[in-house]
């Protein structure tokens, strides 16, 4: 709870539509030595479809629950202003116990059938950070 907190009072938007991350997690975790260093994965691009994108994340949750991620925030706009929907920026922030279970999950079977709706939804880059985030988009 304490990160998530953490996430929300450092995340912000500035004029420019950029965003700024900075997360810290220093707490112990139930893994062996080989899992000790959280790692977050990262999807941002923009929104194809708004439907899609839902679909996704609705998908997305249930399969990193076997992998022991939690989605820390999925931020769409609340409210297009000017323009349509399609194009406006995703960012979607996951943690993970440690970069192996982050890519134990990208290389399922799950997230290969989430695929296709990635694709619907957006275009979007996947990185994974390492304990330590820090993201300027």
């Amino acid at each position: 709870m304490m990160t998530r907190a953490v996430l929300l009072a450092a995340m912000f938007t500035s004029l420019t539509g950029c965003v700024s991350i900075n997360v810290t997690d220093s707490g112990q975790n139930g893994y062996s030595n080989s899992c000790n260093r959280t790692a977050y994965l990262v999807q941002s691009g923009s929104l194809r479809s708004d439907g899609a994108m839902a679909s996704y994340r609705a998908a997305y949750a249930e399969q990193i629950e076997d992998y022991d991620g939690q989605v820390l925030t999925q931020q769409s706009p609340s409210a297009v202003l000017q323009g349509n929907q399609s194009g406006a920026e995703v960012l979607m922030l996951t943690r993970f116990p440690c970069e192996s279970r982050a890519k134990a999950f990208w290389r399922s079977q799950g997230n290969a059938e989430l695929a296709v709706l990635r694709e619907q939804a957006g275009d979007l880059t996947v990185a994974i950070y390492e304990r330590g985030l820090h993201v300027n988009f």
